[in-house]
């Protein structure tokens, strides 16, 4: 059977996802061994996705399908594709030093032993949300995969720090497949994101942005809908999740039961950067590095991670922390170190990225990431241009709503 004959009993492809179907079925026969499928928000990427996992079988390949995020994996999940994170599947967390205590994950094709659930070799590696592998990942993940295909959308953000890359492998790479056919254009998150998406630098973008003001009124409007809030800036992300607890009746800066948590960094396979979770119990003896935590993911999954007061105490706004001053500095100069969580109803951009919400609130802070990426091409060239590095920060976060995207200012959250 012809990969033309094999796509065709999907009749409810589009002709656009069909063709880029059978231009990846005919590179993988044709012996590419990485392959990029690249389509902006409502182009169907994830039934693309599905309907390449069923191809695959069809042909008795069974694919791995991984993502870079916890988030990103449940999106998936929660569409019907079986994913896991890159680290869950490829990588195994081992610790390189003890004082002070350092954790790192390595690629399972250095490892000798590999742990449950572990893999160091796969005919094809589908990784979704490509936009966010780093070169270091990409770089081993090719090592251990036969074919690897990258599944993502090319005008989102590029990774942090990626040094080899600033602008991201994903970002500039000229894709393979395309998918360019918009299948929901009626609404207005979609509007609004193509509008950002084809502009000339993200900020003239030809749409009544006041249209998508939420109103003043945060305590009603958070209560009501819980949007996820969306902003850049770290002193604006940690000044609305003060304000979002306050509407929710929570006082003092420590965690309580439900709180909204997220991890700022790799702890592991399932406490990812970037990783929400509920908070179901806190404690913590009020003088020790660590407390004790549990938590249950966004696909119920529960764990139980040290949470590394430290981190925590320096993430919160300083008037917040004023009587833990003493125990930070005490802190300070030890080498013990636990999960980075802080509270997650407001993060920034490329922590969103991968996963969706219901309703998100996105704080407009273009001019100032114009500024800032304007000084920083101008002392290195390799970083993203300032248009660019505008244009892809407002398209991620407005691309992050599945039904309703407001925009505010930075006056919005001092009302």
């Amino acid at each position: 059977m012809t990969p033309q004959t094999e796509i065709t009993r999907w009749s409810d492809l589009t002709s656009d996802q069909q063709q880029a179907m059978l231009t990846l079925l005919e590179k993988m026969e044709q012996g590419q061994s990485l392959l990029s499928l690249s389509g902006h928000a409502g182009t169907g990427k994830t039934t693309a996705l599905r309907v390449l996992v069923d191809l695959l079988v069809d042909r008795g390949i069974i694919p791995v399908v991984v993502t870079p995020t916890n988030k990103a994996a449940t999106v998936l999940q929660s569409k019907g594709v079986s994913a896991a994170t890159v680290f869950a599947r490829f990588f195994t967390l081992e610790e390189v030093s003890r004082r002070p205590k350092k954790m790192t994950f390595v690629p399972n094709h250095q490892l000798e032993k590999l742990g449950a659930g572990k893999i160091s070799q796969a005919d094809v590696v589908i990784v979704d949300e490509g936009s966010m592998l780093n070169s270091w990942v990409l770089k081993h993940l090719q090592k251990m995969a036969d074919i690897l295909i990258l599944v993502g959308d090319g005008a989102q953000l590029p990774p942090v720090g990626d040094i080899d890359n600033p602008r991201g492998y994903f970002c500039t790479r000229k894709h393979d497949a395309e998918l360019t056919q918009v299948l929901r254009n009626d609404g207005a998150v979609l509007h609004l994101a193509t509008a950002v998406r084809t502009s000339q630098d993200g900020r003239r973008i030809g749409l009544d942005i006041d249209a998508y003001y939420p109103g003043d009124d945060f305590e009603t409007l958070f209560v009501l809908d819980r949007p996820q809030l969306i902003c850049w800036r770290n002193v604006i992300r940690r000044a609305l999740n003060v304000r979002a607890r306050k509407t929710l009746g929570i006082t003092g800066v420590l965690p309580v039961p439900g709180d909204l948590m997220i991890c700022r960094d790799n702890y592991d396979d399932l406490l990812l950067n970037g990783t929400q979770a509920t908070l179901e119990s806190f404690t913590w003896d009020g003088s020790g590095r660590t407390a004790e935590v549990d938590l249950v993911l966004p696909d119920g999954t529960r764990t139980l991670a040290d949470m590394d007061m430290l981190r925590f105490f320096e993430d919160q706004p300083p008037a917040q922390v004023r009587q833990y001053l003493d125990l930070i500095e005490r802190y300070s100069h030890g080498d013990e170190e636990g999960a980075a969580l802080t509270y997650g109803y407001a993060i920034t951009a490329h922590a969103a990225q991968g996963g969706e919400w219901p309703h998100v609130v996105v704080v407009d802070e273009r001019e100032g990431i114009y500024s800032t990426s304007k000084r920083n091409f101008a002392e290195n060239p390799r970083n993203v241009p300032p248009d660019d590095a505008c244009r892809r920060w407002a398209y991620t976060a407005i691309s992050r709503a599945r039904e309703t995207v407001y925009v505010a200012d930075e006056r919005w959250m001092k009302y």
